[in-house]
């Protein structure tokens, strides 16, 4: 028969491997999150330039929001 110390041991024990099979389970996402990551920051990048506008309207726009 087991004694209260050795229950308490097995008990910590469980939960430990519970513990480390969560874990397991969550790093099976991590590959999907850093593809999401790289493609928004490609997109950051190098997306959307073919219509941003340079020149004196930026200016305006900027002195007109910050209004300096």
């Amino acid at each position: 028969m087991f004694s209260w110390g050795s229950i308490l041991i097995l008990d910590q024990s469980i939960s430990i491997i519970n513990t480390m099979k969560t874990f397991i389970r969550l790093l099976k996402f991590i590959p999907f999150i850093l593809i999401l990551l790289i493609i928004s920051a490609g997109h950051r990048i190098f997306g959307g330039k073919e219509n941003k506008k340079e020149g004196p309207d930026d200016l305006k726009y900027y002195f007109k929001i910050s209004g300096a």
